[in-house]
This record gives structure tokens, sequence and C-alpha cells, in this order.
């Protein structure tokens, strides 16, 4: 998100949160969840107009006795994505539609808000990976500040 500039109403459109993360490898890294639903968070910002993308990453560790199935949910109207990297990742979205990253990463998106529920296999013994979001707004030229809640 851009410093400076204006949103509807003329309000200040400035984000204080983790800056630069406008592309995969400038990701904002939230560091290491398991897939127990406990184990997850929250990543909020502001987008300051359509050209304003958002990515962050975290790393999901599969543990025994706990499910992979990637999550995340917002309220805000953003597009908002899940891309996953592990080797040979297979994706298939519950909710939301499928999409691939910038990167190549396979994945799914919901266009205006809501969540983002995927089914993710790894080849190997585990389905660990590397989840990136990808939080934009698509069209829209206006402020929006977003909340995004995660888990593996």
């Amino acid at each position: 998100t851009g410093t400076g500039g204006t949103g509807t109403g003329g309000t200040s459109c400035v984000d204080v949160g983790f800056e630069p993360n406008e592309n995969e490898s400038g990701a904002t890294n939230l560091g290491t969840i398991n897939d127990c639903d406990g184990s997850g968070s929250t990543a909020s910002g502001k987008l300051n107009g359509a050209s304003d993308v958002d990515y962050y990453s975290f790393f999901g560790n599969d543990t025994a006795g706990c499910v992979v199935g990637p999550v995340a949910s917002t309220t805000a109207k953003v597009r908002l994505c899940l891309f996953a990297d592990c080797a040979g990742a297979k994706v298939s979205c519950s909710s939301g539609t499928p999409n691939t990253s910038p990167g190549g990463r396979p994945g799914c998106c919901v266009t205006a808000g809501g969540k983002v529920d995927m089914s993710l296999d790894c080849t190997g013994w585990t389905d660990s990976a590397t989840i990136y979001m990808r939080v934009d707004q698509g069209a829209a030229n206006v402020c929006t500040s977003y909340s995004v809640d995660y888990r593996y």
C-alpha cells in the first residue's frame, strides 16, 4: 500500500502496517502455524486504490493428528486469494474459484470478500507448505481497510 493519497471522503489512505508487500517475493512473512485449527491469526492493512496489492505468507506445518485445510476470510469487499507452494501442489477449492498466482502457484480466490477454503495435497510424506495470501481491490479505486483471518 502506498503512502499518501486520499480515499473516499478525503480521508488519508496511509497503511502503517507491513510495507512494501506488493508481490509474492516481497510478501510479509507471518511466521509458522500448524494445521490444528486453533493455530491461526489475523493480518490487517489498507489498500490505496485499484493498483495496490498486499501479499502475506506463512508456513503451514503439517502436524500429526490435525488436518491440512488452508482457509482465509474477510468481511471487506476485496479480492482475497490463497496460493500454495509445496512439491507437486494439488489444490481444489471448497469455496472460491481456482486461480494461479503471478509466480505460478495454484490457489483459490473470492472476488468481493468472504471465505477462501481449499484442499491441499503435496507430493511426499508431508503436506507442509508455504501459503501466500493476496489482497487487492480488482478495479475499485478507493481506500479500503481490511482484516483477514487465516489458518492452515
